[in-house]
């Protein structure tokens, strides 16, 4: 008893510190650019939510819905922003107090994985599925991110613990614990209700279940939706602003030309990367490479789930298999029949954990010296893929820091700092306030076009010198062409996800 406990402290321990080391060495990035944005005046719009002022948030044909996506929570639930907005009022608008909310949520992932496999199998089991998700690289990255993913599924894993023991032991305390932690889990993402209807298939699954058993699991249900009730048409209004604003109708685009391979190979590809993480292999990898890797996937982690799924297979394995494959499903259909993308790795994370869980049962019935040997060279993967990780050396999200880092080194007096949406503005003056920044076109266009540009054109008598900041590349051309009219292009720098321009005004070239 104590020799386990120590194991199960040990595996905390170090959740604790892969989801703590380095926390604020990663700049921030566009996704938690929104966070901050949502935070930093969430007392003030959370009102106009909660008493359904006309026009604003709630109706998509309004001037002010385009509002939604800088003042607003635009289609993300409520209950990580609130919990930031206290963190902010007690310890100030910093991103590594909202990634340190996102690690806590992750370590306590951890803790609960083990009591939730315990609940299913034995002791061993829960201990390495727990330890599985320590380890597991994409835990860790999305835990350093200040983002809704590891408090969604640190709610969600609470309710399916509650709900096998409710459903089995039929205890009203425990239906009501059910119903607090689905709460909270929906008022974390939106993905949260295809994971809650898991539990609905399962409820009503050939296993049977007693009239009681029926009417406290539908009363469970109604009091959930009369919880929701406030929110519910809000959550209308989100989904029309995902496709409205943010344009979901597009393809999943890994091999160009082939909807349907596409689909199915990110499938295959979510499962590989609940394994070894987004940085053990990098899209720049060779094919060979890629080969092995799958083979390596298939050896270490295939195998040990089939026989951890087909083991004595019952309910118990099928509840498991709700909860990783309902969600997955329902957005694969539209994925693969439409242009409709709602397959998002970071979204269906939970589905990692039934994985995780029927990895570490399967590899419990190995021979011992074939499981020691597989569980090395899974911490060998891992350790690898996170020091890829914390070394940044594969890394592709823009690294805002540094380029406000470099542009506050090198600028001179009379330069100008223009940036392609305002969203960049904001990621340079989080780091240097002090910073004076021009907004260069229309953030709704995802391409620059020279008639949004014509507005700055005053400009450039008063400037000797243009720093000019854009994401997308396909705009190169555009705004040299743009730009050669009144400054020549003096260098450029190229990063992940940021292009950097310097030109210089033509009266202010050197002598030829």
């Amino acid at each position: 008893m104590k020799r386990s406990t120590n194991i199960f402290l040990v595996i905390v321990l170090l959740g604790v510190v892969l989801r703590i080391y380095r926390l604020d060495a990663l700049s921030i990035w566009i996704d938690e650019l929104f966070t901050l944005l949502m935070v930093s005046d969430y007392f003030n719009y959370i009102v106009h939510y909660l008493a359904y002022t006309p026009g604003m948030f709630n109706n998509v044909n309004s001037p002010l819905f385009t509002g939604y996506l800088w003042h607003g929570l635009n289609m993300h639930q409520p209950l990580y922003f609130t919990i930031l907005a206290y963190v902010s009022r007690f310890f100030g608008m910093s991103i590594i107090h909202f990634r340190l909310v996102s690690a806590l949520f992750g370590i306590g992932s951890v803790v609960v994985m083990y009591y939730f496999t315990r609940l299913l199998y034995v002791k061993k089991v829960a201990l390495l599925s727990s330890f599985l998700l320590a380890v597991s690289p994409i835990h860790v990255l999305y835990a350093q991110e200040a983002r809704p993913y590891t408090i969604v599924i640190f709610f969600f894993l609470c309710a399916s613990y509650f709900f096998y023991r409710a459903v089995h032991e039929n205890e009203w305390h425990l239906w009501m614990l059910y119903v607090f932690f689905t709460f909270l889990a929906l008022l974390s993402h939106t993905y949260a209700y295809f994971y809650t209807f898991s539990h609905f298939l399962y409820f009503f699954s050939p296993r049977g279940f007693s009239s009681l058993e029926g009417k406290r699991y539908i009363s469970c249900l109604l009091l959930i939706v009369v919880l929701l009730l406030p929110w519910l048409p809000h959550l209308y209004y989100q989904q029309k602003f995902a496709f409205t604003v943010f344009n979901l109708q597009r393809n999943v685009n890994l091999i160009a030309g082939f909807h349907y391979l596409n689909v199915l190979a990110y499938v295959l590809g979510m499962f590989i990367t609940f394994a070894f993480g987004k940085t053990l292999i990098d899209e720049t990898t060779a094919l060979p490479l890629l080969g092995i890797g799958f083979l390596v996937f298939i050896l270490l982690y295939g195998v040990a789930y089939y026989k951890g799924m087909r083991k004595n297979f019952g309910e118990k394995e099928i509840f498991l298999l709700y909860i990783m494959l309902v969600p997955i499903v329902i957005t694969f259909v539209p994925t693969f029949f439409t242009s409709t993308n709602l397959l998002v790795l970071r979204y269906l994370l939970i589905s990692s954990l039934p994985f995780l869980i029927f990895v570490a049962r399967g590899i419990m019935s190995y021979p011992k010296k074939v499981a020691m040997f597989t569980l090395l060279c899974i911490m060998v993967l891992s350790s690898v893929s996170l020091s890829r990780y914390y070394s940044q050396s594969v890394v592709t999200k823009a690294p805002y820091r540094e380029v406000s880092d470099f542009i506050v080194q090198n600028q001179k007096s009379g330069d100008a700092i223009m940036v392609r949406v305002p969203l960049f503005k904001y990621a340079l003056l989080y780091y240097h306030p002090e910073l004076s920044v021009i907004e260069l076109g229309k953030w709704e266009t995802k391409h620059i076009h020279e008639v949004d540009l014509q507005p700055i054109v005053p400009l450039f008598g008063q400037y000797d010198r243009y720093w000019v900041m854009v994401s997308h590349t396909y705009d190169e051309d555009k705004l040299n062409s743009f730009f050669s009219k009144y400054a020549t292009l003096e260098k450029k720098w190229e990063s992940p996800g940021v292009n950097l321009y310097l030109y210089r005004h033509f009266r202010n070239l050197p002598p030829v």
